[in-house]
This record gives structure tokens, sequence and C-alpha cells, in this order.
């Protein structure tokens, strides 16, 4: 090939490349809000936060959440949305290991749509995602949408926590 047909090469797939990025860039998920929800399929969410939590997401009108939630330990941050089906299994699945890792594990519940200013930091592409973070604060690992139990109890192990 010459040179001039090696620079046209380059240039066409230069372009191609952005035009794709931009496409990409365009898809991006989005949670349906609750009425958008019961429109698409005539029912309501019928969603419910597990015993307990509900106090920890109705909270999210006093303060800022703290993260990493307790300085100087392993961290889950728990990005959730009130009106999806993940969001409350995720919950449910914190709720039910919490007390095997209360005392080694902090966890930090927050709505991205209440905190968007947490959002934009921590960038999760949707609901739920959980950001898990070492001692020093700094991310180790990331899972987006529902998990296994054991999954979960992995990735804290990866952060450094002593759980069974």
């Amino acid at each position: 090939m010459r040179t001039y047909q090696i620079v046209s090469l380059l240039i066409v797939c230069s372009a191609f490349a952005f035009v794709a990025g931009l496409k990409l860039g365009e898809r991006r998920v989005q949670t349906p809000s609750a009425e958008q929800a019961s429109e698409a399929d005539g029912a309501s969410c019928a969603c419910e936060w597990p015993e307990g939590w509900a106090e920890v997401v109705a909270s999210r009108e006093a303060e800022t959440p703290r993260i990493p939630p307790v300085p100087g330990k392993p961290s889950i941050i728990a990005f959730v949305g009130e009106d999806t089906d993940d969001c409350r299994r995720v919950m449910e699945l914190l709720s039910d290991l919490q007390p095997r890792f209360e005392d080694e594990v902090g966890v930090a519940v927050i709505d991205a749509r209440a905190y968007p200013e947490q959002a934009v930091q921590w960038q999760p592409r949707m609901v739920p995602t959980l950001v898990f973070l070492d001692a020093q604060g700094r991310e180790t690992s990331r899972h987006e949408g529902p998990l296994p139990a054991e999954e979960l109890l992995v990735a804290l192990r990866s952060t450094g926590a002593k759980v069974e």
C-alpha cells in the first residue's frame, strides 16, 4: 500500500471509531420511574424495603452519607433506587448477611436519585450497584445488579474484611 492509502485508511478508521463511541455513549441504561413502570405494565410498583432498611433510606433527607461510612474499615456502598426489584433483592441480601460482617464492614446505602452528587462521584451505570472499598477508602471492586451471597462475601474478602 502506498502512504496516502494508509493515511486515508487510518482517517476512515478513526472517524468510524469516533462515531461508534458517540453511539455507545448515547445508550445509557435508565431505570424507569415508578410511574413509567406502572404505565408500561399496568401495575403499580409494590417494592418494599426489607425490615430495618426503610429507616436507612428514609434518612437520606437528613445529610449526605459518609463515604467510607466507617473510616479505617472495609466498606460496601450500595447505590439503589426505590422502585426496582433488583434493589430490593440486594437490600434483602445485605440485611440477611449484615450480622456476619457488621463489626468488620461499614455499609452505606445511597439512593442515586436523592444524592446525585454521590452518583456523579462514584458513577454507577445502573442500580443496584455495589462498590467495595478497602480500609483506606480505595475501590477494590464493583458489581452491577443483584448477586449471590457467596459472591458478595468473596468481594468483601477482597477488601481485606474478615468475614465467614
